[in-house]
């Protein structure tokens, strides 16, 4: 992983969160995917999955 963050310089707190989510087997939900994507970590968008309203 922390090759990853050094190709992709995410900040201290993206690389902490997503340390501690890999060593617990954790997923991350973030709206911001592009922070962790690079890092390999499993994440999911919660927000994706809310209702449209009109």
């Amino acid at each position: 992983m922390l090759d990853r963050a050094r190709a992709h310089d995410p900040g201290f707190e993206d690389i902490a969160i997503a340390a501690t989510a890999a060593a617990h087997g954790l997923t991350v939900l973030t709206a911001n995917e592009r922070h962790f994507e690079p890092l390999g970590v499993p994440l999911a968008n919660p927000l994706k999955q809310l209702p449209i309203i009109q």
